[in-house]
């Protein structure tokens, strides 16, 4: 047993540790309170030189290129993080890229991927379109995938995530025509979309992304069945039995569910507007839910026709089930970003309208780590990567999850460019009790005869 992880208990009343070092599981046959193993090690300082981080960004650098290509925005979702209500991130605004700043973010980008193709020879070259609404900027769209596909003669897979609400024939055939993954935002029925996705008049969007839903199928049935895609976003006022039921109801005409996500609840104050009762409500509808979905794992028919319990439970558990073991954690990360789930800036790239790179799209503005002209910018990269490490993951080398913790900068940095763990939510100690929850709770399973590849199908 190492000197970090924890004790938890099955609903049947069986003991198991959960040794952080190994990642393994252990059954205790003296019963023993779920508590967590802290370590107790002499902490020393990570450091970093310039030669590592440029090693591996040479071999690991761009696995995306994101554009932001406007901040501005055709409808007014209440949770969105440029709605106002987060404290780190933007507001809607009326900028949008241009194309120059576009074909020179691809130029490069374009550039250095021959390198990391000659590492990574099964890789291709990954260009997603984000905003605000991308296709307010469609014309610099559609001139970058012809700037690009002239440039580089092999494959290169487009992205784009859209309300869907500007979407035509003529954008569509577009879409079909160069094979791109098409995420749509779609939050359940008619009642739980408007709840939250809506106008800048309040009124709701639902219908219009319906039509349009129903004309790419129309139109490119095979393209809709391939490449298109669900988001859905819930939070305590969500109502899951009905975004359930509307799911179920419509699923040979709906596109597959690629992610189902929380709001937000990092730099807000979202959830100040429901009671308790109302949390307490969500929670044990959740809860309802999840024995739908166990019941449905323990019935030999399976859960292939339950997509929104799948990706809702399976997901996590896929984390958990799917772990590194017997890999020291030094052996996993780089050296000089040991802890938490937070990338080497760099890995991905995303370029906001005005031409400055950053970490990725979640990550708000504050800090550039480049330009198009330069492109990464080392020294930038080096000192947001001490300044995490320096004021969020001091804590991390005796906490008795870091093997599977995925804290990232999103949720610690503010506004200002600084990173405040005051903010975060939830915290590690919420974050550690829910990790060992979700032990309990698989092992709970397991010990029933159900396998883990059952309670994960198909990933």
């Amino acid at each position: 047993m190492s000197d970090r992880g924890f004790f938890f208990t099955t609903s049947n009343g069986n003991s198991y540790y959960y040794d952080d070092g190994t990642s393994n599981v252990k059954y205790q046959e003296k019963s023993e309170k779920n508590n967590f193993v802290f370590g107790n090690s002499t902490v020393q300082e990570v450091s970093i030189n310039r030669k590592e981080l440029e090693d591996y960004l040479q071999d690991n650098s761009g696995s995306q290129l994101i554009l932001l290509t406007t901040e501005a925005c055709n409808i007014r979702c209440t949770y969105c993080v440029y709605s106002g209500n987060y404290e780190n991130q933007r507001s809607h605004r009326r900028e949008f890229m241009s194309v120059e700043t576009a074909k020179k973010a691809v130029d490069k980008y374009l550039t250095n991927f021959k390198q990391r193709k000659f590492k990574n020879p099964f890789d291709n070259p990954l260009i997603a379109f984000y905003g605000g609404e991308p296709f307010l900027n469609y014309e610099l769209i559609n001139e970058v995938v012809n700037f690009a596909k002239n440039k580089y003669d092999k494959k290169i897979q487009f992205s784009t995530t859209t309300n869907a609400i500007l979407l035509n024939d003529e954008k569509i055939h577009f879409l079909a025509k160069n094979s791109f993954i098409l995420s749509i935002s779609l939050n359940g029925d008619r009642d739980e979309h408007d709840r939250m996705r809506v106008f800048k008049d309040g009124s709701g969007t639902y219908e219009i992304v319906m039509r349009n839903l129903n004309r790419i199928r129309e139109l490119y049935p095979d393209y809709y069945k391939e490449y298109c895609q669900l988001l859905i976003t819930i939070d305590t006022g969500s109502n899951l039995m009905k975004i359930r039921d509307f799911l179920k109801e419509n699923q040979k005409i709906l596109p597959k569910i690629a992610r189902i996500s929380q709001v937000g609840a990092s730099f807000t104050n979202w959830y100040d507007q429901y009671s308790v009762e109302e949390k307490e409500e969500f929670i044990n509808s959740f809860d309802r839910l999840k024995s739908v979905y166990i019941d449905q794992v323990r019935s030999p028919d399976g859960i292939e026709s339950e997509a929104f319990l799948k990706i809702l439970f399976s997901v996590p558990m896929f984390s958990i089930l799917n772990r590194s073991r017997n890999i020291s954690f030094q052996n996993r990360r780089p050296n000089f970003l040991p802890y938490t789930g937070a990338c080497v800036p760099g890995e991905k790239i995303a370029v906001d309208t005005n031409g400055n790179l950053h970490v990725c799209e979640r990550v708000n503005l504050s800090r550039s780590i480049g330009d198009v002209d330069h492109w990464l910018r080392l020294p930038s990269i080096m000192k947001l990567i001490e300044d995490y490490q320096k004021n969020i993951t001091k804590d991390c080398p005796d906490c008795p999850v870091h093997s599977l913790c995925d804290i990232c900068y999103a949720g610690v940095l503010d506004g200002e460019g600084g990173f405040d763990k005051s903010y975060m939510e939830p915290n590690c100690q919420k974050i550690r009790k829910h990790i060992q929850k979700q032990f309990a709770e698989i092992w709970s399973i397991m010990e029933e005869g159900i396998l883990a590849e059952d309670l994960v199908p198909n990933f």
